[in-house]
């Protein structure tokens, strides 16, 4: 309600300071009455009449649907009518004696006797009355179509924002319902490993609740920001490692994570889980011979360098019977979140996977 009273105000005070623009440019250096000021009056609200007909009606209803023609057409015949109908109230109503039209008419009236057609004309003022009209009908109609052409660059501007509006809707949406799919997955994973520790009577079972409680604060609670700081994503990570490393001893030897990153960076919350995920899932890192980890955040100004590999078993191998929210998830979200503003490399060689992500952060 408010952004409407706002919008409102706003085109009522550019309409005033319009006015005011129109009073100076009409009177600059005569005499200026009330008749004066409501001549302006009545020409600036004629072309209000235009601006928001073209705007609202001619360009949505017709010129949109590719009646160009009758467009064209309507055009011409609205200009024409409200320049008659200002030329009419103007002449009756104000009792109109244009004063350019006056110096007209003296010039004629001081041309030499000589001057046949001078004469001629002196001698029919109907002539002189339809001089004055075709003068002002063009002097008037110009104000008309420029503020035609205001209108239609207003329209235009106005149904780029509420494109804009829409595909940022449609890209909040979509980025929310992709995180949405990370954390089920996440939550599963995590009872999983403490399922794993309870069947066997751990006493790092508390330790693994506690980190737990901890993530799910992180992914209820704070990732439904729009953005996180780096430390609170590096610190999301390591708590996942750490949670994974309660599964199996070799996990602790054989998974490196170093991070020199900007911590109070910002960056979309989730959106680096599914690269650790997929390497968790894939690299049969419980081997301690062969399996291993290595994942590395560097910063440099505000672009993050991520990387992660993993060894590859030699066979197809997948820790999880069902399947992750994958790649494919995390690559729309960086085309939805950082178009034009990141750059990921993914190399699958026979023996490593290895990504490498590049953002512009802020």
């Amino acid at each position: 309600m408010m952004k409407k009273v706002l919008k409102i105000g706003v085109h009522v005070g550019v309409w005033l300071l319009y006015l005011l623009v129109t009073i100076v440019w009409l009177y600059s250096g005569m005499d200026f009455g009330w008749n004066g000021f409501y001549r302006a009056l009545l020409m600036v609200m004629f072309q209000i009449v235009i601006f928001y007909a073209n705007t609202y009606f001619f360009m949505p209803r017709i010129l949109e649907k590719n009646k160009v023609i009758l467009y064209i057409a309507t055009i011409l015949m609205t200009i024409s009518a409200l320049t008659f109908l200002n030329y009419s109230v103007q002449r009756k109503v104000f009792k109109r004696s244009d004063r350019f039209m006056r110096k007209r008419i003296e010039r004629i009236e001081r041309l030499e006797e000589s001057n046949i057609s001078s004469r001629k004309l002196l001698k029919k003022p109907k002539r002189i009355v339809k001089l004055e009209f075709v003068g002002f009908f063009l002097i008037s109609a110009f104000p008309l179509i420029f503020m035609l052409f205001i209108s239609s660059l207003y329209r235009n501007i106005m149904q780029t924002r509420n494109r804009e509006k829409a595909e940022m809707a449609m890209i909040e949406a979509e980025s929310k319902f992709l995180k949405s799919q990370i954390n089920p997955h996440f939550l599963f994973n995590a009872m999983n490993n403490i399922y794993t520790l309870s069947t066997m009577k751990s006493d790092e079972a508390p330790k693994a609740i506690h980190l737990l409680s901890d993530m799910l604060r992180y992914v209820i609670y704070e990732s439904g920001a729009g953005f996180v700081t780096l430390g609170r994503e590096s610190q999301y990570i390591q708590n996942y490692i750490s949670l994974m490393e309660f599964r199996d001893d070799a996990i602790a030897k054989n998974v490196s994570f170093l991070s020199t990153a900007n911590t109070h960076l910002k960056i979309a919350p989730m959106i680096l889980m599914p690269f650790v995920e997929n390497a968790f899932k894939h690299s049969k890192i419980e081997d301690e011979e062969n399996g291993w980890i290595n994942i590395s955040m560097t910063s440099m100004g505000n672009r993050l360098e991520f990387l992660i590999s993993n060894s590859m078993p030699s066979a197809h191998y997948s820790k999880d019977k069902v399947g992750g929210v994958g790649l494919s998830n995390v690559k729309r979200r960086l085309s939805l979140q950082y178009k034009n503003m990141h750059e990921l490399v993914i190399d699958n060689t026979e023996h490593e996977f290895k990504v490498n992500l590049k953002i512009e952060l802020t």
